[in-house]
């Protein structure tokens, strides 16, 4: 569950969550799913420019990441044919979009 806090001054923020290395495979807004017109898409972030600002909401992030792949021994890795994790904020980004600022 998502909220606007009611202590921002800002109008009307858009919602940034920071991701590495994933791939998008679907977004929900309230159950309702989302097209590609309505977020922003980088290799490092998913915006929604425009999220609900009255109430709470809910946002569903399906993605799919390849520990595998994933040499760099952050996040969800295979090392020594064992699955790991590291999920501090750099590895973390890895597994999952996620906010880090409040909106």
């Amino acid at each position: 569950m998502i909220r606007k806090n009611p202590a921002s001054t800002v109008a009307s923020p858009a919602l940034e969550l920071v991701g590495e290395q994933l791939t998008l495979l679907a977004v929900r807004l309230n159950s309702a799913p989302l097209s590609s017109s309505d977020y922003q898409l980088s290799d490092t972030t998913l915006r929604l420019p425009d999220p609900p600002l009255n109430g709470e909401f809910v946002l569903e992030i399906d993605t799919q990441i390849n520990p595998k792949a994933n040499s760099a021994l952050e996040g969800l890795y295979l090392s020594n044919g064992m699955f790991c994790t590291q999920c501090e904020a750099e590895g973390f980004r890895t597994i999952s979009y996620f906010l880090t600022a409040p909106m």
